[in-house]
């Protein structure tokens, strides 16, 4: 099935409101919950917004959808973005970040944090919320058209996309989708042609568009600014 579509002139807002309900559902229901954050220029509005809001982080575990491979402190950096704008500005656990290790190549740094997932998760590696982005080219996370990486097995997958300066390490489609509420942010004119295929009946397959791949265990929303 694909997204419901939450149409919203400030993404950032609503987007604060549907995983603060998720995350408080989460904490209610099994004392603790679990948030993939994603990367690039999109979310970093809502991430100012959650360093505001009033969740128990101390309960509250934080992980990454994707990664480049570079380190931690590099200005590209997934993670150093949202240690910036998010992570600094809480008073969170430093148990409870979980950032991909940069081993001494991506494959051991997928290995390293495939089993991060499953020592924190448990056997069901079962996420609460996922947030993922939408690429021009119908990639998601680090999944890109061309690479196979969106047939990877397991949980996480490392990959050199071509034309693509970094090497990049990424969470398989099927760990994406383990999650009860997969919530995209898409946003920008040049997304438009994309996501018109990812809520297409009918559209390319997910080699070519990867971001087809990406189901829920419970729902898929997404939140845009652009009328499809």
């Amino acid at each position: 099935m694909p997204p419901t579509i939450v149409r919203s002139d400030n993404i950032a807002a609503t987007a604060l409101d549907l995983v603060r309900e998720r995350l408080l559902q989460a904490l209610d229901e099994r004392g603790s919950a679990t948030l993939v954050l994603s990367g690039g220029s999109t979310p970093v509005p809502l991430y100012r917004l959650l360093a505001d809001s009033d969740l128990t982080w101390e309960r509250i575990h934080l992980f990454w959808g994707d990664e480049r491979f570079v380190p931690h402190d590099h200005e590209e950096s997934n993670y150093g973005a949202a240690r910036r704008v998010l992570i600094d500005q809480l008073d969170i656990p430093e148990g409870n970040v979980h950032p991909w290790p940069i081993l001494a190549s991506p494959e051991a740094s997928a290995e390293a944090y495939s089993d991060i997932l499953q020592s924190t998760l448990g056997p069901d590696n079962v996420f609460d919320v996922t947030l993922l982005g939408l690429g021009a080219d119908g990639h998601t996370a680090s999944l890109f058209p061309g690479t196979g990486t969106v047939h990877a097995q397991g949980l996480t997958v490392a990959s050199r996309p071509e034309g693509i300066s970094t090497q990049r390490l990424s969470l398989t489609a099927r760990a994406l989708s383990d999650s009860r509420t997969v919530l995209w942010l898409v946003s920008g004119t040049d997304k438009l042609p994309a996501l018109r295929d990812l809520l297409a009946e009918e559209a390319p397959g997910p080699d070519e568009y990867p971001a087809r791949a990406i189901s829920a265990l419970g729902e898929q929303l997404l939140v845009t600014d652009l009328e499809v």
